[in-house]
């Protein structure tokens, strides 16, 4: 007898922004798949605390939304310069 399964998944990418790799490396993302499509943007620091966490994106077009998460994430990074790795996820 064969059943539906339900799965539960979550997609999860931490980008370490010192360096500035880490920050293109999140414009690509945001090129492959919309910000939109995301549940939340943490900003952690070295021990991996959330410091600040946002899910704005979510109310800006799907064309704007990748320009406008990328302006917001650096004003964040301006706002907290604590913040160490920015973590994309989804549920």
């Amino acid at each position: 007898m064969c059943g539906i399964k339900n799965f539960r998944y979550k997609i999860q990418w931490v980008f370490d922004i010192k360096y500035q790799e880490g920050l293109k490396d999140v414009k690509n993302i945001f090129k492959i798949i919309n910000p939109r499509t995301l549940n939340c943007i943490n900003f952690l620091d070295e021990d991996y605390k959330t410091i600040y966490n946002t899910n704005d994106f979510i109310m800006w077009s799907f064309v704007d939304a990748p320009q406008k998460t990328m302006k917001e994430i650096k004003e964040v990074l301006k706002k907290y310069p604590k913040v160490r790795f920015v973590e994309l996820y989804k549920k």
